[in-house]
């Protein structure tokens, strides 16, 4: 059965379920003709941290939407009738196969953090939600750039494990077989934030908004 993904308007209104393919399909191709994204789908973000060695960031693979550029360990859209915290946690597994423990509160977050090794899974809490979040993405097979919004819930959690990567199949979407990402560097948060002042293209947009405006929770 394929994916459905929900789709919403500026001001949160849903405008309709249809198929993932046909509703990506259609935001880029508006969006590429007019400068606008019509619509926001929803998404989850996760940033995720070293306490020792600094900022995790992912190589994604030859993906339709920026190919091999760096940028957040996990994201993904949220499919219909999932709730958004199930989904981070699907997607960590899905991309990073590492499992989430998602703390309810900031009181909560900080106890296990400090109690715990970091090693077997992420300590992960919820930072935010942008509704109409906007990024521009670079398209595989056009080499344009087009502008997605998003409804994004965003997450920060903390690490010490090892980052795997899953392989796939779908060869529409990955177009090499090799999975959600292809490497993981972390960098020093101020080493980070000399290479996006640097207006650094090897990164994502949605990766430089995102650090940018939540790098003091990191």
């Amino acid at each position: 059965m394929e994916e459905m993904l929900d789709f919403y308007d500026e001001k949160g209104n849903l405008l309709g379920t249809r198929t993932k393919k046909e509703v990506l399909n259609e935001q880029k191709t508006i969006s590429l003709e007019t400068g606008e994204s019509p619509f926001a789908v929803p998404v989850i973000h996760l940033l995720l941290s070293h306490p020792e060695k600094g900022i995790y960031t992912v190589q994604r693979a030859n993906k339709s939407e920026n190919p091999y550029l760096w940028c957040k360990p996990v994201g993904g859209h949220i499919s219909s009738g999932e709730t958004e915290d199930s989904t981070l946690i699907r997607e960590g597994q899905e991309e990073i196969k590492t499992d989430i423990i998602l703390a309810n509160s900031e009181e909560e977050y900080l106890n296990l953090i400090s109690n715990d090794s970091l090693t077997k899974h992420a300590i992960v809490r919820k930072i935010d939600f942008q509704p109409w979040l906007g990024a521009y993405r670079l398209d595989r097979d056009t080499g344009k750039m087009w502008m997605k919004r998003t409804r994004t819930h965003i997450y920060a959690g903390v690490y010490r494990g090892k980052i795997g990567f899953t392989q796939t199949t779908d060869q529409e979407e990955f177009n090499d077989g090799l999975g959600e990402a292809v490497g993981v560097k972390i960098y020093k948060k101020e080493d980070l934030d000399k290479l996006l002042l640097e207006k650094n293209n090897t990164f994502t947009e949605d990766f430089k908004t995102l650090f940018r405006d939540y790098k003091e929770l990191l």
